[in-house]
């Protein structure tokens, strides 16, 4: 299994999230089953192969979820990590953990067109 499991589902561990493991899948889901978050262990053995080995959800399951997102064994360690917080955040809002939130680490970008990102926007009266 990919050693870098316990890092990335710390977060999740946090707030009471419920893990299962089979043969081949190891799911975490949240404690109302609102999200999921499942590393298929056999694609995680094989990063060459760049298969989906990290699937994030919104529901119980991920037959039908409305979103889905599926990232590689070789995903980024610290994209795992905040993937995994801001899961555990969608479940128990008061879990911070002294990380800030996905709306204070948000990128900023520059207004489209204007080739200034300095420039700041003015109110229409």
């Amino acid at each position: 299994m990919d050693e870098r499991v316990p890092q990335v589902t710390a977060a999740l561990a946090e707030a009471g999230w419920h893990q299962r493991n089979d043969t081949r899948w190891t799911t975490w889901t949240a404690p109302d089953r609102s999200y999921g978050l499942q590393l298929d262990t056999h694609a995680a053995a094989h990063p060459e192969q760049a298969l989906r080995s990290w699937t994030a959800w919104r529901l119980a399951t991920t037959d039908q979820p409305p979103w889905t997102i599926g990232l590689s064994a070789n995903a980024p360690l610290d994209i795992l990590k905040d993937l995994a917080f801001s899961l555990s955040l969608a479940t128990s809002p008061t879990l911070t953990g002294g990380r800030p939130t996905a709306s204070a680490v948000a990128p900023t970008s520059p207004q489209a067109g204007t080739g200034n990102s300095a420039r700041k926007a003015t109110p229409h009266t």
